[in-house]
Order: C-alpha cells, then structure tokens, then sequence
C-alpha cells in the first residue's frame, strides 16, 4: 500500500507520492515530476540510478540479486548515485529521502576508497 503525504504551502497542497508530486489548489491539479526521481520509480525503469536504488533494497534484504544488480550497472556506479542524491534533493517525502541517500552508504560500502562515495 501506497501512503500519501501531503504538505501546505500558501493556497495550494502538494501531494507526494513514489513516482511524482501533485500540486493541487482550488482551480489546479498539476504533476510535479524530476527526471532524476522519475528514472528510478517509474515501474520497468533499467536506468543505472533505478538499478542501483534497487539493489540497495534488496542488499538490506540480503539478497544475493543485489550483487547481480550491481554487476549490471559497474561502469556507472557514479551517475547512478549522482541521480539518487539528485533525486533525494527534490523529494518531498522524508522516508523517500533516506530511502535514497541510504543508497551512497550502500555503494561506499562496495568501495570505500572510490570518489563517488
């Protein structure tokens, strides 16, 4: 099940949800999306950063998945954390936030000595 948060600024409410946010007022309904959250909750996204948000998950699952997620994406481990953090930044959500920054911990913990951690 899906929970929806909503936030109040001024006139309008902003509804958040994994893959968008809504803005809504007394004469609009709007649909706020990033690219960079739209690449990782779109359902069947293959980008590096929905990739790796996924194997984050099922690492903390404990998986063996993970490890095959990650192999998938090895060249571009750098983007697809620059997407999460990019991603965390604009959500509105704040479990989606720590959902999405718990991804660097996650890669930095794969190589402490890289640059992108």
């Amino acid at each position: 099940m899906i929970y929806y948060k909503s936030f109040l600024v001024r006139s309008h409410f902003l509804v958040s949800s994994p893959t968008s946010t809504f803005s809504c007022g007394a004469d609009v309904l709007k649909i706020v999306r990033t690219e960079s959250s739209q690449s990782i909750f779109l359902p069947g996204s293959t980008s590096p950063s929905a990739i790796l948000f996924e194997a984050s998950q099922l690492f903390s699952q404990r998986s063996p998945k993970a490890d095959e997620f990650i192999r998938s994406i090895r060249g571009e481990l750098g983007a697809a954390v620059d997407g999460c953090i990019d991603a965390a930044g604009r959500e509105w959500d704040i479990e989606w936030q720590k959902k999405l920054l718990q991804v660097n911990f996650f890669t930095s913990s794969l190589n402490p000595d890289s640059s992108w951690s």
